[in-house]
Formats: structure tokens, sequence, C-alpha cells
């Protein structure tokens, strides 16, 4: 069995999948990169989190995992046939929904990234497109987290039939 990874955005489908589907296995981010006692970055990120994605391959039919260029490029480098990258789609009624969606129930870091987001969005979507296509990995964009769910359930049931 060839795992699927999927690169996503916050709220691009990464939670609903595994509720319907136990094939799935969505790596948080956040648990591996701050430590628990401190809240002070994990000096072990993002090895720390690579060696758990590393250890669902072949376990899980698709494995979600965090948009952050870092991890993006360095799982490209060890599964580069394996992996694909999903973004909200880049206009500012899209920024605007997701904004809302990631500020219900926020702390003050939630607010932090929320603002990091708004300030970057632009150049993040350019970055991950441009990189996408210089790595030849596909890249599609969502308008909700229901299309993204759709569109993972789909690239998944491709991915085990190719």
């Amino acid at each position: 069995m060839s795992t699927l990874i999927v690169s996503t955005f916050p709220d691009c489908g990464k939670y609903n999948p595994i509720k319907i589907n136990k094939k799935f296995a969505n790596i948080y981010v956040n648990r591996h990169r701050r430590l628990k006692d401190t809240g002070e970055i994990n000096p072990e990120f993002p090895g720390n989190y690579l060696d758990v994605v590393g250890k669902c391959m072949d376990k899980f039919e698709v494995v979600l995992v965090s948009s952050n260029p870092n991890i993006r490029h360095q799982l490209c480098e060890k599964f580069p046939k394996d992996i694909v990258v999903i973004y909200p789609k880049g206009d500012k009624e899209t920024l605007k929904k997701f904004s809302d969606i990631l500020s219900q129930d926020s702390t003050e870091a939630d607010q932090k990234y929320i603002s990091s987001v708004e300030r970057n969005w632009d150049r993040w979507h350019k970055e991950a497109e441009l990189f996408c296509i210089e790595n030849n990995i596909p890249y599609y964009e969502v308008g909700s987290t229901e299309e993204a769910n759709v569109l993972i359930e789909k690239l998944a049931d491709e991915h085990m039939n190719a």
C-alpha cells in the first residue's frame, strides 16, 4: 500500500475525513512544535514531526499533514510521488471565511496565527503554488472545508487505485 500525504492549510479538510474513515491519520503540528511543559519551541521540531509522519506511512491510506513550508519541502524530498498540497482559494473573500472559522473559540496564540495568516496570505499562496510547480506536485485550491473533504476522499481513492 502506498500512502498519500496531503499537505493542507488549516481548516482545509484535516478533521472531517478522520470521523468518516479510519484509514486517515492527521498529524497535528502543534503537538510537536511546542514543549508541553513550557510552551517553548521544541528544539527537535520539525524532525520529531517528520518521524511521526514516517511511522504512519504504509499504516494509513492518507496522512494529513501541516502546510508548513519546511515540513512540506522535507516530505517532498522523502516521498515525492505521494504528496499533494491543498490550500484555500487565494481571494480575500475566502481569507475572511477561513479567518472567521479559525477565530471561533480561539486562544491568544491562535489570534497571533490568524494575524500572521492575514499578513502573509498572498505570499504563502504564491510560494506554495510555485513550490508545487517546481517539484511537479499536484496543487489544489478549495473554497470550503466541505470542498476539501470531498477532494481528499477523491484523491485518496485515486491514489489507492493507481
